[in-house]
């Protein structure tokens, strides 16, 4: 389940493109260009609309604005509407770290925890077997502390990335290496 963000083909969007559209405040928009690049120095303000909206990864993908209690509700509704009605078992969330902008700090911002441990709540409170996993792009010091209370757990790429190595090269180190500094970092 992706909570960052949607097409930019999305009715949410379409809506929000017009200048007094009714989810315009949905997405993150400016009237110029605040002059700052992304994480990876990519460009993240796309025209649209009359202005500019905040797109991380691409221009095709608006960032939602969870700064709007409405986009919270929304999400939220969604998401208990799966776990109960479609009887699902848990979510994989994309992009985590993304969910708030601070400024220019654009990954892993303090709003971005308090969202993820009211969504984790909501979802043990709809089902309290349900399990979330998260996608946390980074490093497994930075990955872990999104697990426990915000995530039961989050793919860990610093370890993939050792098992592959370890795979490909005949070496088991680095993947012993790496399997041990999770067991010491994860709950």
């Amino acid at each position: 389940m992706v909570h960052n963000h949607t097409s930019d083909k999305h009715p949410w969007f379409t809506e929000a493109s017009k200048p007094k559209g009714e989810q315009r405040e949905w997405y993150i928009w400016q009237d110029k260009d605040p002059g700052y690049k992304g994480p990876w120095n990519q460009n993240v303000w796309h025209k649209r609309g009359g202005g500019l909206y905040y797109g991380i990864f691409s221009d095709r993908m608006p960032d939602l604005n969870y700064a709007n209690p409405l986009v919270t509700r929304e999400m939220l509704d969604i998401t208990k509407w799966g776990l109960t009605d479609l009887k699902v078992d848990g979510y994989r969330l994309d992009a985590i770290r993304h969910l708030f902008e601070d400024g220019q700090l654009k990954e892993s911002a303090p709003q971005t925890f308090d969202w993820l441990k009211q969504y984790f709540a909501a979802t043990k409170d709809a089902n309290k077997d349900a399990f979330n996993i998260g996608e946390v792009w980074a490093s497994s010091e930075q990955a872990s502390i999104y697990v426990g209370g915000m995530m039961d757990a989050v793919f860990e790429f610093d370890l993939a990335t050792a098992m592959v190595t370890a795979a490909r090269d005949g070496v088991a180190k680095p993947m012993i290496d790496a399997q041990a500094k999770v067991l010491a970092l994860y709950p």
